[in-house]
């Protein structure tokens, strides 16, 4: 209980720390063709590390006082179309295209795909940039600015570096320092719990206690919605 409740800290201050990283101010000068980004989404939607192709700022005509809004064009492994060759060598898809671009299961195929998503789904920001073709309308070109990643992922096996926010992206005003000394605060007792100290155990003892909790949620909200439908029986 103690980890998890650790872990849970650390996620919200990662995330405010995350929302601070991408205002337009502090993310725009950044997002440089070739750069290496990791793409998230807080549903859960995960494609791992891309390549920044381009962003667009998006005007809002109808109240220009609101804040600015991007998006990110982001070379992504996307789940592939099923589809058979005839022996005439025509290719045939038998399943509705991928045109959610979501990213492929674990042990699936993927394909490389061009994919415009919102600046908020930039989970990383690495700093190494990579040369790109300016034309990636063909899988050809895709696939070998993909191998690109697969080359740096290899080159930095403990994880591909990051822009530092203070360092890198000039974020030094004290509320954001005060954010980062927390994480680190937290880091560091976690690092130091007893869980810690046995990596092998810790993942499935921590992933068992997550489904606890997650069964006892459902079972709560399954209780409320039987009390309320028990509420609505007349008795005579």
């Amino acid at each position: 209980a103690e980890y998890h409740a650790l872990r849970s800290s650390l996620d919200e201050l990662e995330e405010e720390k995350r929302t601070e990283m991408l205002k337009p101010k502090v993310v725009v000068p950044f997002l440089n063709p070739g750069r290496l980004v990791e793409c998230r989404s807080k549903e859960g939607l995960d494609w791992g590390w891309g390549i920044l192709v381009n962003f667009k700022k998006w005007d809002n005509k109808k109240d220009p006082s609101a804040e600015e809004k991007y998006t990110v064009d982001v070379l992504l492994p996307c789940a592939p179309t099923k589809s058979v060759t005839t022996a005439s060598g025509q290719k045939i898809e038998f399943e509705q295209k991928n045109k959610d671009f979501r990213p492929p299961d674990e042990a699936g195929k993927s394909e490389l795909q061009v994919v415009q998503l919102p600046v908020s789904f930039l989970h990383n920001l690495s700093s190494i940039r990579v040369y790109i073709q300016q034309d990636l309308k063909s899988a050809e070109s895709r696939r070998g600015a993909g191998k690109t990643v697969t080359v740096v992922k290899e080159r930095f096996p403990n994880g591909i570096p990051l822009l530092d926010p203070v360092d890198d992206m000039k974020l030094n005003d004290d509320g954001f320092k005060k954010l980062v000394r927390k994480i680190e605060s937290v880091e560091n007792r976690l690092a130091q719990h007893k869980l810690a100290k046995h990596p092998s155990k810790l993942k499935v003892t921590y992933e068992k206690y997550k489904r606890k909790l997650a069964i006892n949620q459902e079972i709560s909200v399954l209780r409320k919605s039987i009390k309320g439908v028990s509420g609505m029986v007349l008795f005579r």
